[in-house]
């Protein structure tokens, strides 16, 4: 495949859904969305076979997983992703189609597309929070992602929840904080909330539906992502935090109430007077351009 510039391919792989799409000038083509379950069957192929049928040349490849990445961009830990742990994809991509490879965590892509396309003239450093089948949070700092020694920084869905119930992670934990504040835990609520009292309801209205029986798994899991956010805040003091991720698209989900719990919980008066907090603006193709952009300012 013969190379042209600034013509890259991403892919944004999700625990649920991976979307993928080549990106020219900051312009979308191809773009594609499918069910995350075809990685865990094809594993290495399903990203080869894609690349293979991409038409023209690309100058470099991106992909964003839902896992612990290291600055080689090796998979470390892939727990709602099993299929692409360990694999030394980036060496893989690289020798095969002799042009620059970068993974990331894929909360890094979704955060610098938000911030590329509405914030970064206004401010130098972000905080990303986004609820999915997990929970991600991803950082800016002087318009650059922090990723830390590792690759590892701000994984706050793998830290211990102290007010957890001793449930066990799929990495290996106990009690991490997504188990209580995400559409996995959303799952769980509910398949409790059947059990207990017979009734159905599914993720989408779980915010919505004025029943007293749930009231106790909301808590549940607003006491959790506040307290996430609330300790993030005060740790990095970013000036901006965007919360995106599917679950926010639930019906009536309270961005406002959230807001509120987390500047309850913030320190004062700074950070707590000197934080906006957005609401993601951008959809599945926001994380594509996340990545070409990243995949620019890495690769000037």
């Amino acid at each position: 495949m013969n190379p042209i510039k600034d013509r890259v391919i991403v892919f944004d792989v999700g625990g649920t859904k991976t979307t993928y799409g080549t990106v020219e000038n900051a312009v979308i083509s191809n773009f594609k969305k499918v069910n995350s379950d075809i990685i865990n069957k094809k594993g290495v192929d399903f990203f080869t076979e894609i690349i293979d049928n991409t038409e023209g040349g690309i100058s470099g490849i991106i992909i964003g997983v839902p896992a612990v990445v290291d600055n080689n961009g090796k998979i470390l830990s892939a727990p709602n992703l099993k299929s692409i742990e360990r694999h030394n994809l980036k060496d893989l991509l690289k020798e095969k189609y002799s042009v620059p490879v970068f993974i990331t965590r894929d909360v890094n892509l979704q955060l610098f597309g938000e911030y590329s396309t509405f914030y970064k003239d206004d401010y130098s450093n972000a905080l990303g929070i986004f609820i999915g089948t997990g929970l991600g949070a991803s950082v800016i700092i002087n318009k650059k992602i922090f990723t830390g020694i590792n690759g590892a920084a701000v994984e706050i869905g793998h830290v211990k929840y102290p007010a957890g119930n001793n449930i066990k992670c799929n990495c290996g934990k106990t009690d991490c904080i997504e188990l209580y504040s995400s559409g996995m835990a959303l799952d769980r609520y509910i398949k409790n909330y059947k059990e207990e009292t017979g009734k159905d309801i599914t993720k989408e209205f779980f915010f919505s539906c004025d029943d007293k029986d749930l009231d106790k798994y909301k808590k549940l899991f607003f006491d959790s992502l506040v307290f996430s956010v609330s300790t993030l805040v005060n740790l990095f003091d970013p000036g901006l935090v965007i919360i995106g991720g599917g679950v926010i698209n639930a019906d009536k989900f309270p961005f406002d109430k959230l807001v509120d719990l987390i500047k309850s919980d913030l320190r004062k008066p700074l950070p707590l007077e000197n934080t906006d907090f957005r609401l993601s603006q951008l959809n599945y193709e926001s994380n594509i351009i996340g990545g070409y952009y990243f995949f620019k300012s890495i690769n000037l």
